[in-house]
């Protein structure tokens, strides 16, 4: 199993220059349901941190899940990490959302947490990182 140290590396939170929120998750490779648990509530760190230094601000948001492979061996996401990520989706300084990459199994799970936390509408997907900018900067922060 990966230490916690190398767990952080593999999700990077940031906004760029254009204002929008970034989350990259750099997993490859096979996981255990615990590694990936760890990961979500990583991921919930950073974010809700960078989000309460900046609590007025609204964001658009890019989820960057290009390169997850072999989530716990590639059958499902844990429960856990499931409701840890249907936090993350209810923020409200979130705006638009658009998603790139990820397989059918994490678009299917991911479509189900947002589904389940009301947050689908204002949400895409995209195969290249590129596409994904272009529709967040016309899309108007409310």
């Amino acid at each position: 199993m990966r230490s916690d140290k190398e767990l952080k590396k593999l999700v990077n939170v940031f906004i760029d220059q254009d204002n929008i929120l970034n989350i990259v998750f750099s997993l490859t490779g096979k996981t255990t349901e615990e590694e990936e648990v760890k990961m979500a509530k990583l991921a919930k760190e950073h974010v809700s941190s960078l989000l309460k230094k900046n609590f007025l601000q609204k964001y658009n948001t890019i989820i960057n899940l290009s390169a997850l492979t072999g989530l716990s061996g590639g059958n499902y996401v844990p429960s856990e990490a499931r409701k840890i990520y249907a936090e993350i989706s209810t923020y409200n300084q979130r705006n638009s959302v658009a998603y790139v990459g990820g397989s059918l199994l994490i678009r299917t799970v991911v479509k189900f947490i947002l589904l389940i936390a009301g947050k689908e509408k204002k949400m895409r997907w995209f195969d290249k990182k590129e596409k994904a900018r272009k529709w967040l900067l016309k899309q108007k922060i409310k």
